[in-house]
C-alpha cells in the first residue's frame, strides 16, 4: 500500500508535526506500506525517509539513499537544519562547491 502526501507537515506546529511523523513511521514499520512524501522541510525528510528524490519542474533530477546523500553533504561540510528549505540547501551546496 502506498500513501501519497503533498506537504503533509507544512504549517503544523512542531509538536503536532513530530506526532504526525511518528504516525508515518508506525505506518511503514511492517514494510507492506510505503509513503511518498513531498516536502520542503528537510528535517522531516531526514527523520522519516529512506530514499530522497529531487523533482524539479516535473523531472526527476536524482534519487538517492538518504544516508548516502547526507554523507555527501557532510563531506562538503554542509550543515542542515530542520528549517532548511530547498532553496537554502541549494545555496549552501553552491557556496561549498565554488569555494
Amino acid at each position: 500500500r502506498l500513501l501519497v502526501l503533498d506537504e503533509a507537515t507544512s504549517g503544523l506546529d512542531p509538536v503536532v508535526r513530530g506526532e504526525l511523523l511518528d504516525l508515518f513511521l508506525e505506518f511503514i514499520q511492517d514494510e507492506a506500506h510505503s509513503i511518498l512524501l513531498s516536502s520542503h522541510i528537510t528535517g522531516d525528510l531526514e527523520r522519516v525517509a529512506d530514499q530522497i528524490a529531487y523533482i524539479h519542474q516535473g523531472r526527476l533530477l536524482f534519487q538517492r539513499d538518504k544516508d548516502e546523500l547526507l554523507e555527501e553533504c557532510r563531506k562538503l561540510g554542509i550543515e542542515t537544519t530542520e528549517d532548511d528549505t530547498r532553496d537554502t540547501l541549494v545555496k549552501k551546496i553552491k557556496e561549498k562547491t565554488t569555494e
